[in-house]
């Protein structure tokens, strides 16, 4: 009965996603294809799958500034959404501390917008908890 117990779980683990083990990327994946990946890990409350297609990113393509920012902000929002704000707070913190650097003025902007406004939810969140 243990056996048929556990074997049922085991199945439903499998099936449900609860086992996130290393992710399998193809070497031939763009950098597009992997956030993309990482955006519907995240969707689907997938949180270290997620982080891993968004660390392969930062990994893979660590000399193109727009994907680092996009991969940056994947692992940002990721922390966010599993109410990591603080984690949160200091990554999105850094995005931007590269925006004030030298050739910050050539990152993508959106980025840049995504991180203040998040910055400030966070802000309001931490408010709110602080009050309770």
């Amino acid at each position: 009965m243990n056996k048929i117990w556990f074997l049922s779980w085991v199945v439903f683990a499998f099936l449900t996603g609860c086992f996130t083990g290393p992710v399998v990327i193809p070497d031939n994946a763009s950098a597009q294809e992997i956030i993309q990946m990482g955006q519907t890990a995240m969707d689907r409350d997938r949180y270290n799958q997620a982080i891993q297609y968004f660390q392969a990113v930062l990994e893979r393509f660590p000399y193109n500034d727009a994907w680092m920012c996009d991969a940056e902000y994947g692992v940002a929002a990721v922390h966010y959404k599993q109410k990591k704000y603080t984690l949160a707070k200091e990554e999105l913190s850094a995005l931007l501390a590269k925006y004030d650097a030298s050739g910050g003025s050539n990152l993508p902007k959106r980025y840049q917008i995504l991180a203040r406004n998040r910055l400030n939810v966070i802000a309001e969140k931490q408010r709110i908890l602080a009050q309770e």
